[in-house]
Parts: structure tokens; C-alpha cells; sequence
């Protein structure tokens, strides 16, 4: 995977952002003000993409998913809800809560193994086998 600009990734804009990201009193430092600001988190945003979503629903469907969401060609409303938790995921990451951000990525996987046949890139990939988020208590953060 690799991005040419933030448009190649999910969170593009400060609107979007601000949805999936609100302001806690635990961020409230590191929290974006204005567009300028938040242009300085494209890098960390792409970073959680790239190290902490990718390897865990699979390179090749990341890159699926992000081409489908550049062109707003998405085939069931699950990649629909699915692009949601990692949306959540990514700006949790961006704001170093990786707490929330891991929690996120543990829901879409779930949510995409639970849903496994609307998922086809994914269900055949490595990442499909190697983890499993079954139960709440699984040992994510060992793995990031």
C-alpha cells in the first residue's frame, strides 16, 4: 500500500475528521483546531492505515477498500459499516488513544468475520487466518 496524498486514504477532510474523532478531555492538547492543524495529522493518519489496520484486515483489502471509497463504489452496506469502525479506528490512532483505536480494529474484525462471505478479498488472505477476535478479551495490544 501506498499513498500519493491523504485523498488515497479514509479521513480526507477536517469535517471528516472531526465525525470520527470528537474532542475529549484526553486529547484536547493534540486535538486539531483548524484545517492547518489537522493537514499536520495526514501523516499519522496514514501511518495507523498503513502499521496498525492494513495486517490486520490485509494489505490487499485495505487497498480494495480505499479504492472503493475513492470512488464510492462499495458492493454491500457491511464494507459501508466496516469503513466506519476503521474511520474510528484510524483517528483514535491519529490522537494517540490507541486504547479506543485498538478497540475499533478488534470491531471490524469481528464485524468482518462475522460477515465473512461480504468480505471475499479479506476471507481469503493470511490476515483472516492468523487472528482472532472472538472473545473482548483477546491479546490485541501484544500484537500491535
Amino acid at each position: 500500500i501506498q499513498f500519493d496524498d491523504i485523498t488515497s486514504g479514509l479521513v480526507a477532510t477536517y469535517r471528516e475528521f472531526k465525525q470520527f474523532a470528537p474532542m475529549t478531555q484526553s486529547v484536547k492538547d493534540i486535538y486539531p483546531q483548524n484545517y492547518s492543524e489537522f493537514s499536520l495529522l495526514y501523516p499519522n493518519l496514514n501511518k495507523a492505515l498503513l502499521l496498525k489496520v492494513a495486517p490486520l484486515i490485509s494489505e490487499d483489502y485495505c487497498s480494495e477498500l480505499i479504492e472503493k471509497y475513492r470512488d464510492s463504489d462499495f458492493s454491500n452496506l457491511e464494507e459501508k459499516t466496516l469503513i466506519t469502525y476503521i474511520k474510528y479506528a484510524i483517528c483514535s490512532f491519529a490522537l494517540n488513544d490507541d486504547a479506543l483505536g485498538n478497540s475499533f480494529v478488534q470491531k471490524a474484525v469481528r464485524f468482518m468475520k462475522s460477515n465473512v462471505e461480504k468480505f471475499p478479498t479479506y476471507s481469503a488472505s493470511p490476515a483472516a487466518a492468523e487472528l482472532s477476535y472472538d472473545r473482548d478479551d483477546s491479546p490485541v495490544y501484544s500484537m500491535m
